[in-house]
């Protein structure tokens, strides 16, 4: 945006597709009647990405104001600016079990604001 005032601006996007996740019990530390050798996805709706985060940075730097090697800039980062929740920890240890697959964690932040300044001299 260098038509803005001179305010820089720069993007992160990260997009987490399906990982595999182990689905019932392990036939080393199980009965093999427990065991069950299929894997399976994230918990999501099929094509979507479970994972998603967006951070976002905005940058000014000012003219020298006073001294000719003195330089001034202000940063304002922006983590998660969707606030999207990715959730964690699913119940996965019984296909039985009531809480098969319902999450138990959320894996990143919330939205966050960070506020920082630079002098260069």
């Amino acid at each position: 945006m260098p038509y803005l005032f001179g305010i820089q601006f720069s993007g992160l996007l990260t997009l987490g597709g399906k990982y595999k996740q182990d689905v019932g019990c392990n036939t080393r530390f199980c009965a093999v009647a427990d065991a069950n050798p299929y894997e399976r996805g994230g918990f999501t709706v099929p094509g979507t990405f479970p994972y998603q985060t967006v951070d976002v940075r905005f940058r000014k730097d000012f003219p020298n104001l006073g001294q000719r090697n003195l330089s001034y800039g202000i940063t304002l980062d922006l983590f998660n600016a969707l606030n999207h929740t990715n959730l964690g920890c699913y119940q996965t240890g019984s296909r039985t079990a009531t809480n098969f697959g319902t999450s138990t964690c959320v894996v990143t932040d919330a939205r966050r604001y960070q506020l920082g300044a630079e002098v260069n001299w």
